[in-house]
């Protein structure tokens, strides 16, 4: 058998042999086969993102911000954090009657009477950060050193940062209200006894921020509805 021949009958050689399938296929391979691998990456590209969307985190349930001198760093002796973390997930679930809620909680360290210079700057630092949040709503319930309190919660212009608290309040209520009406002391509330809570600073007061509906991270209507369940969580916690 001649070279050529033999060429001719290498040639022959389908992937899916003889068949009406295998020729066809064969066919469709050779002539489009760079447009399928394309359209093949393309989805495979499509699912994966399809994937990772639906598996990533939805916005939490609420966002709750610490501001104080206690100290929430974890550490395997620091558990207050994490306790209060616990805590929290528990009754912003019972207060929106739900047994899968999410919450998330930012603290900061803020301590000016100490000598340290280090430590000072980061307390300053801390402080930038929390006014902050305070301006761009990055949480609706707050709290804060009374100190803090009574120095951080109003704008520049005089504007008050938190809500009045009367109208959460339920008949017979005995917490205990800040001078302005704007805030709650936390050793008032059943949430002062129960862990993470109990660790933080007697004059610790638990306050609600006015709504704020310019956030671009959520439309008006969902930014309407966050807000009434942040009311609720409040409303729940100061009536306990």
């Amino acid at each position: 058998m001649s070279e050529e021949q033999k060429y001719d009958q290498q040639a022959e050689v389908r992937l899916f042999g003889n068949s009406k399938f295998g020729k066809w296929f064969d066919n469709f391979w050779y002539h489009y086969k760079v447009h399928t691998i394309c359209v093949v990456f393309l989805l495979v590209v499509v699912l994966i993102c399809v994937v990772q969307c639906a598996s990533r985190p939805g916005i939490p349930d609420a966002y709750l911000c610490y501001a104080g001198r206690q100290d929430l760093y974890s550490t395997s002796k620091n558990t207050i954090a994490r306790d209060m973390e616990t805590t929290f997930t528990t009754e912003v679930g019972a207060a929106l009657s739900t047994e899968e809620a999410q919450v998330t909680l930012f603290h900061y360290l803020i301590n000016t009477e100490s000598g340290d210079p280090a430590t000072n700057n980061f307390a300053l630092s801390n402080i930038e950060t929390l006014k902050s949040q305070l301006d761009v709503a990055g949480s609706y319930l707050f709290l804060l050193d009374e100190s803090l309190y009574n120095v951080y919660t109003r704008t520049s212009g005089g504007a008050c940062y938190m809500t009045e608290v009367a109208p959460y309040l339920r008949d017979g209520s005995h917490v205990e209200l800040t001078p302005d009406g704007r805030g709650v002391y936390l050793r008032s509330t059943a949430l002062y006894q129960l862990p993470g809570f109990s660790s933080l600073p007697e004059d610790t007061v638990l306050c609600l921020r006015v709504s704020f509906t310019m956030s671009s991270a959520m439309s008006a209507s969902k930014q309407k509805e966050f807000y009434a369940q942040q009311e609720a969580i409040f409303t729940h916690l100061i009536n306990q």
